[in-house]
């Protein structure tokens, strides 16, 4: 899921293979639906999206297609147009999460196939009528023998965060269960392989699906399905060194089933988690101080 234009959210539908968009109304606490397309013939399972920071794109991965489909934002209504302006294909089967830069250039997804890498891409445009993709980087990362999930960058453009997790059909029991890595991006695009900081268990709850950055730089927050657990992180913005957890939601009270995928509010007041378990979207204040009520 992922929010876009200040108040609307967007969810998916992987079995029903369903995006929803709603706005979403913060003095009722109510979500109200503007829109419903259907994404590719087939079963394409959508898996993940995200909206580019100035509101243009909407990218969508398949985990059983695989590709990624971006389609337009109208930015006057709100509503985004079914039909994709970019498709991205290549030998990738299973892609799970996705990201935009800053500015709004550059787009990452993560791959769960036997490669397991990071695929970074740059929009190109030559005015109106022409729009694609250019491939520009692929990495592996040699730290772990985890598969790389959910992939977002900071909102001042100098780190990427990826969480890393035992495949699906892998028992968590002999692994490490979960990776958070915080890599520089560089000046002239692309993401270093290299992380700047990482955290495993010690912060991270086993097999992270999903992470995202709130709009001050300063914090993350990681989803975890195994746990049932969301777990928000302070980040120093300026060395993208990972310090502590600031909030941890967890069951009764959070009332989480299987969390799966994450988004922030653009301005950095409400959380948004989708249950897989239970088909549902939850949506928690946020204080100051990554506190979360």
């Amino acid at each position: 899921m992922a929010w876009y234009d200040r108040n609307h959210l967007a969810t998916l539908n992987l079995a029903g293979n369903v995006v929803h968009g709603y706005r979403f109304d913060p003095r009722a606490r109510r979500l109200h639906l503007l829109q419903t397309f259907s994404g590719p013939e087939g079963d394409a399972r959508p898996e993940n999206l995200a909206f580019s920071p100035d509101g243009r794109w909407l990218a969508i991965t398949h985990i059983r297609r695989g590709g990624v489909d971006v389609h337009a934002v109208d930015r006057a209504t709100g509503r985004f147009v079914a039909e994709p302006r970019i498709t991205i294909r290549g030998a990738d089967r299973t892609l799970h999460g996705v990201g935009f830069s800053a500015c709004s250039r550059y787009l990452a997804f993560t791959t769960l196939d036997e490669i397991a890498r990071v695929r970074l891409f740059r929009i190109r445009e030559e005015g109106p009528a022409r729009v694609w993709a250019e491939s520009i980087q692929d990495f592996t990362s040699r730290r772990t023998r985890l598969k790389p999930k959910g992939v977002d960058f900071a909102p001042n453009g100098r780190f990427a965060a990826i969480c890393y997790a035992p495949n699906v059909r892998e028992a968590p029991g002999g692994s490490d269960g979960g990776l958070l890595c915080i890599h520089r991006c560089r000046p002239a695009g692309g993401i270093d392989p290299h992380p700047v900081s990482t955290a495993g268990r010690e912060l991270v709850p086993s097999i992270p699906e999903d992470v995202r950055f709130f709009p001050d730089g300063a914090h993350v927050a990681v989803s975890s399905q195994a746990s049932d657990v969301v777990t928000l992180l302070a980040v120093d913005p300026e060395t993208g060194a990972i310090q502590r957890p600031a909030t941890t939601l967890r069951n009764p009270r959070a009332r989480l089933s299987f969390p799966h995928g994450l988004g922030i509010s653009p301005d950095g007041r409400f959380l948004a988690v989708s249950n897989y378990g239970d088909d549902t979207i939850a949506i928690f204040a946020v204080r100051g101080g990554g506190a979360v009520g």
